[in-house]
C-alpha cells in the first residue's frame, strides 16, 4: 500500500493510484474468492516541458542560458535543464550545448533566427531565438593619455570592441566630453584643444559604454629656432636676408627675426643688422646664429668672389662709317661696387650682321665694323647679364656738322632743343644729334645735354 493505493469507492472501484516508487501486490476478493497480481510503480514520467526564456533576442557573439522545466506525471515540477537533450534548427545561426557544465547554453553565431528544442524521451518543447547585430562591449582610446602645451591640439581615436570579437573605429559616432573645459575642450570628432595649464579627463561614450583618458596641459615653451635659408651662397658685396622662426611646445610657430639676437662667426666675411640682413665683405664662410631666450638656431653662409651685377656699353650711341670700324667697351659693375673692364671677356653680338658686325674674343674684342647703312644693336653679354646700345652705320665719312638754329637766343632759365645735321662725303645728310658729343664753351652760362640747351 506504500507504493500504490486502490479505490473501493462506488464508481471508482479498482482505480489504482501509484503513490511511490516500489512494488505492491494488488488483489480482488469476492465471496471469499481472491485473485491478485503484482504491481511495480516506476518514477514519475515527464508530461510536458517549458523552455525559458521564450522568444529571446541575443546579440551576435553573446551567449544565452536556456532552462528546461518539466511537469511530471505525479504533478510535480522540476528543472530538467541538465537531463534534456538540447538542439536548434539552425546550428550555424545559434548553437546550444549539451556538454557537462553548460547544458542549455546557447551561442549566437550569425544574424538570423532559430528554433531551440529541449527533448526528454518523446516529449519536446521549443522556443525561438533571434540573433541580432553584435553589441558594443568596450571602447579603447588612443593615445591612452595626453600631455600637451597650452594652446596645442591632440587627436584622439576611439575603437569599439563588439560581442562577436570584431572591432571598428567609432571616433565619429561616440559622444565626446571633457570634465573641465576650462583646461581642455574636445570636439565631436575627438580633437582635444588645450586651454589652460592643469589636468582633466576626456571621455568617449556610446550607449552605456564609456572610456576616458587623462589630459595634462603644460605651459608653452620655446623649443627651437629655425634660421632660413639654411645654407645660402652669396657673391661678395651682395646682401642676404635671414629669417628666424620660433617653434613652440604647443605646435605653433612665429617669425621672430626682429626679436632674436643675430651674430656672425666671421664679421670679416659678413655682418648682420638687427633684422637678420647680412652684408657680405669678403670671400669665406660664416655661421649665422639667431638666439632668443637661451635657444639658438644657425645657418651656414658662403661668400664667393664678387659677381657681375650689370654691364655698361660705351659709347652709349656709337656710330661708324660703312666699311670702317669703331671700338666699343664693356664695363662691369660688380656686386662689391667695383668696376671692371670686361670688353675682352664679354660675348659681343649685333642685332643685324647685314648692317654691322662686331668681334668677340680674339685680338680685337668689341670692334664694330659698318657693313650697310642703317641702325642695329650692339650687345655685350656675360652669363645672364646683358647690355645693348644702338649702333648707327653712316653711308660715308662725316665731313661737317650743321647745328641749328644758329645763332640761338635763349632766355635765362629757358631751354631749347637744337639739331645736329651731318654732311657726308657722298653728299648725303642725316641727323647725328644722338651720336654726337655735345659740349658748351661756357658751362657757367649754358649747358647742353643731348641737344637740349
Amino acid at each position: 500500500t506504500t507504493a500504490a493505493g486502490i479505490s473501493n469507492a462506488p464508481g471508482s472501484q479498482g482505480l489504482l493510484n501509484a503513490l511511490a516508487v516500489g512494488t505492491s501486490n494488488v488483489s480482488a476478493t469476492l465471496d471469499g474468492i481472491t485473485g491478485s497480481t503484482g504491481l511495480t510503480v516506476t518514477a514519475a514520467a515527464v508530461v510536458s516541458i517549458v523552455v525559458t526564456p521564450a522568444n529571446a533576442s541575443v546579440a551576435k557573439g553573446r551567449t544565452q542560458q536556456f532552462t528546461a522545466t518539466a511537469t511530471f506525471s505525479d504533478a510535480t515540477i522540476g528543472d530538467v535543464t541538465t537531463q534534456v537533450t538540447w538542439s536548434t534548427s539552425a546550428p550555424g545561426t545559434a548553437d546550444v550545448s549539451n556538454a557537462a557544465g553548460s547544458h542549455g547554453l546557447l551561442s549566437a553565431l550569425a544574424l538570423g533566427s532559430a528554433t531551440v528544442f529541449a527533448t526528454s524521451g518523446t516529449v519536446t518543447s521549443q522556443t525561438t531565438v533571434t540573433v541580432t547585430a553584435p553589441e558594443l562591449v568596450s571602447i579603447t582610446l588612443a593615445p591612452t593619455s595626453v600631455t600637451a602645451a597650452q594652446g596645442a591640439t591632440a587627436q584622439l581615436t576611439a575603437t569599439g570592441h563588439y560581442s562577436d570579437t570584431t572591432q571598428q573605429d567609432v571616433t565619429d559616432s561616440v559622444t565626446w566630453a571633457s570634465v573641465d573645459t576650462g583646461v581642455a575642450t574636445v570636439s565631436a570628432t575627438g580633437l582635444v584643444t588645450t586651454v589652460s595649464v592643469g589636468a582633466t579627463s576626456v571621455s568617449a561614450t556610446q550607449g552605456t559604454v564609456t572610456a576616458s583618458v587623462s589630459v595634462t596641459v603644460t605651459p608653452v615653451a620655446l623649443t627651437s629656432i629655425e634660421v632660413t635659408p639654411s645654407a645660402p651662397i652669396v657673391s661678395k658685396g651682395h646682401t642676404q636676408q635671414f629669417v628666424a622662426t620660433a617653434h613652440y611646445s604647443n605646435g605653433t610657430s612665429a617669425d621672430v627675426s626682429s626679436t632674436v639676437t643675430w651674430t656672425s662667426s666671421s664679421t670679416a666675411t659678413a655682418t648682420l643688422d638687427a633684422t637678420g640682413l647680412a652684408s657680405t665683405h669678403a670671400q669665406g664662410s660664416s655661421t649665422i646664429t639667431a638666439t632668443l631666450g637661451g635657444v639658438s638656431g644657425t645657418a651656414d653662409l658662403t661668400v664667393t668672389a664678387a659677381s657681375v651685377d650689370a654691364i655698361t656699353v660705351t659709347p652709349t650711341s656709337p656710330a661708324v662709317v660703312k666699311t670702317q670700324t669703331t671700338q666699343l667697351t664693356a664695363t662691369a659693375t660688380m656686386s662689391d661696387g667695383t668696376f671692371v673692364d670686361v670688353t675682352h671677356v664679354a660675348t659681343w653680338t649685333t642685332g643685324d650682321p647685314a648692317i654691322a658686325t662686331i668681334q668677340t674674343g680674339g685680338g680685337f674684342p668689341g670692334v664694330a665694323t659698318g657693313v650697310l647703312e642703317g641702325t642695329t644693336t650692339a650687345t655685350a653679354t656675360m652669363g645672364l647679364i646683358v647690355n645693348s646700345v644702338q649702333l648707327k652705320v653712316w653711308p660715308a665719312a662725316l665731313v661737317s656738322i650743321d647745328v641749328q638754329p644758329n645763332p640761338l637766343d635763349v632766355l635765362v632759365g629757358g631751354d631749347e632743343a637744337v639739331t645736329a645735321t651731318g654732311h657726308f662725303a657722298d653728299g648725303s645728310t642725316d641727323n647725328v644729334g644722338a651720336h654726337a658729343t655735345w659740349a658748351s664753351s661756357n658751362t657757367a652760362a649754358v649747358t647742353v645735354v643731348n641737344g637740349l640747351v
